[in-house]
């Protein structure tokens, strides 16, 4: 990313360091997303509890 060093974007200018803190964050999240999104599947799936007479 060294080579992006002062970008304009929509009309506002962004420094290497901020860019790298949002493709950061935005992997973060993909990966808390799917980690969420595995374990309300694993919630919602009925399991039998085992009863003992």
């Amino acid at each position: 990313m060294s080579q992006l060093e002062n970008r304009e974007i929509n009309d506002r200018r962004s420094d290497e360091l901020e860019l790298q803190q949002a493709l950061s964050a935005a992997v973060r999240w993909t990966i808390l997303a799917a980690a969420a999104l595995q374990s309300s599947r694993l919630l919602a799936t009925p399991h039998e509890v085992a009863r003992h007479p």
